[in-house]
């Protein structure tokens, strides 16, 4: 399996994709003065797609491989009961904490409403 590419491999794919990039850009100008815009704006779009690509293939096999390198590197304990236990109490505690806070933000925004609502209210009495 390949390991998580090197700088060295990262510096000759910038300088692939600058070079594709700058023939692109050269073309879509060419296109433009000699043609057509259609055709330059075609160029310039394939250029600017082809760079999105190469960067999008290369970061996926880059998280690929390190993903592949880093569960290689995990030991392979197996679980046991009590871990399983413990962390499903820490889960419950956590989710416990998370509807409480909601509850709260829930009742502040009740009361912001009703404030609100009060404060429109008496804004719309004539004065007088």
């Amino acid at each position: 399996m390949a390991d998580v590419s090197t700088g060295s491999d990262l510096a000759a794919r910038i300088r692939h994709v600058a070079l594709g990039a700058a023939i692109g850009i050269v073309v879509s100008w060419l296109g433009y003065f000699l043609i057509t815009p259609l055709i330059a704006a075609l160029v310039l779009s394939a250029t600017l797609i082809g760079v999105v690509l190469s960067l999008y293939f290369y970061l996926l096999t880059n998280t690929q491989n390190a993903v592949a390198a880093q569960s290689n590197k995990l030991p392979s304990a197996p679980l046991k009961a009590d871990d399983i236990t413990t962390a499903g109490h820490n889960l419950a505690s956590s989710l416990s904490t998370c509807a409480s806070n909601l509850s709260a933000i829930k009742s502040t925004q009740d009361d912001a409403v009703v404030t609100l609502s009060d404060a429109f209210n008496l804004a719309k009495k004539p004065r007088g």
